[in-house]
Parts: C-alpha cells; structure tokens; sequence
C-alpha cells in the first residue's frame, strides 16, 4: 500500500488548476562602488518611458532530456509519521504507506496546509511563485478557521513510473519540457494521488466551486542545478492525461 495526499482545495487552491508554470525572475544586481557610471546611465538610443524588452523564455528541454532526468526508485524514509490529523476543523486521513520520500513530501504537505504551518510548508516548496501562493492561500485559510473542509482521505499515493508519465497528453508534455527548462530541473519526478474531502456544513451552503467527492491529482517534484534537494514544484489535475 502507499500513503495518500488528499489536496483538498478550497476556493483558493483552484487557482493551481491552469498548473501553468511561471518562469523564475531573475533578480537585478545592485550598483556597486566598482561599476562604471556609465552603464547606470540611460541608454541615450531608447525613448525614457520605453517598456524594456521582456526576458527571452528558456528553450524547451528535448523530450529525450525530459526522459533521461526522471526518477522513479528511490530509498524508503525511515520515519514514523501521523495517519490522522485534525487541526483546524478538518480530519486529515491517510490510508496509504509512504514508501518513498516524494511521497512524504507530498503527504508532509497536506498536513502543513491542515494546520495552518506556512513556515514549514514553504520548506517543501519550489520557485514556482503562482504554485507556492496557491499553496500558502489554502494553508492560511485554515491557520484562519476558513479552509472549509470537514474531512481530506488520501487513499492512495505512489511515485510513478515513466511508463505512467509518458502516457500524459501531448499538450502535458509540452509542458513539461518547458517547464523543466524554465526552473532548470536537473531531476524529476511525479506522485500520483487518489483522494476525496467533504466540505464544512457553512461551505456546502456557500456553494463551492469545486464539489465534494473523489478526485486525483498528479504533483511535480524536482530539484535544480547546484541542489540534490526534492521540492514541490507544480499540480495536475484529471487533464494530465488524455481527456475522452
């Protein structure tokens, strides 16, 4: 058995349903005693209120780069972990093993959001600006008593396998290239997970965007150059695979 993650959204985790990954900004060096003063000043052949030329996006990486940076085995963590949680209104449940560290990194997540931990949660979080506010939204609303969940049941989480990612539509995959480009993703991998949430009494009369039952979500893990640390870097929703 593997340990499920139930990402149970509130309205303002809907906001990861585009899963479009935003490219990293590159931040300005500051002037230093040694820089020449002529490179501070304004370049005398733009118009003073031109709109500077926007940063050229990185060239997706070739699927057969894509391939080659998956993993899919990795060792199991040794540590004993909390099957039920309820902090905030909300029982969080986990009915899967974690039988390896993506997936205690995905689970590690969903507990983060329950309680209210964005400290911690922004441990586990990539550069993916649009995907990491998604995140600290939904775990702000619960630190507030407003997550509006009742229950989240992780049924089943696991690693999968290139087999498993292959098979994802081609406008996912498409995606993906550029996205391993975008935030220099040297490794890689992808954590399926099956779960279902119920919402709070006052959230199911506020009608909510998305409806109670079960679903299944697909996280991307990665680390960039110069770290061999995993993050979570972006979600997928159903339309990560073929939809018929």
């Amino acid at each position: 058995m593997k340990y499920s993650l139930l990402w149970l959204l509130p309205a303002a985790a809907l906001a990861l349903a585009a899963c479009t990954p935003s490219a990293s900004s590159v931040p300005s060096s500051a002037a230093t005693a040694e820089t020449p003063l002529s490179t501070l000043a304004p370049d005398p052949t733009e118009p003073p209120d031109a709109t500077p030329a926007p940063t050229p996006q990185p060239t997706p990486v070739p699927e057969e780069t894509v391939k080659q940076r998956y993993i899919e085995t990795f060792t199991a963590p040794d540590l004993d972990i909390d099957t039920t949680v309820t902090a905030n209104g909300c029982t969080l449940t986990l009915e899967d093993s974690l039988d390896t560290e993506p997936e205690l990194l995905v689970y590690s997540s969903f507990v983060d959001r329950v309680n209210g931990d964005l400290d911690q949660l922004d441990t586990l979080l990539g550069e993916d600006l649009s995907f990491v506010g998604a995140m600290e939204t939904e775990a702000a609303e619960f630190q507030r008593g407003q997550g509006g969940m009742a229950t989240q049941t992780i049924h089943e989480l696991h690693t999968m396998t290139w087999q498993e990612v292959e098979g994802a539509s081609d406008y996912t995959r498409a995606q993906l290239q550029q996205y391993l480009a975008d935030y220099d993703l040297q490794q890689w991998t992808m954590v399926a997970v099956d779960l279902d949430w119920t919402y709070t009494p006052e959230k199911e009369a506020a009608g909510p965007q998305l409806p109670a039952g079960r679903y299944q979500r697909y996280f991307l893990l990665g680390s960039p150059s110069g770290s061999s640390d995993l993050k979570l870097y972006n979600l997928y929703w159903e339309d990560f695979y073929p939809q018929t």
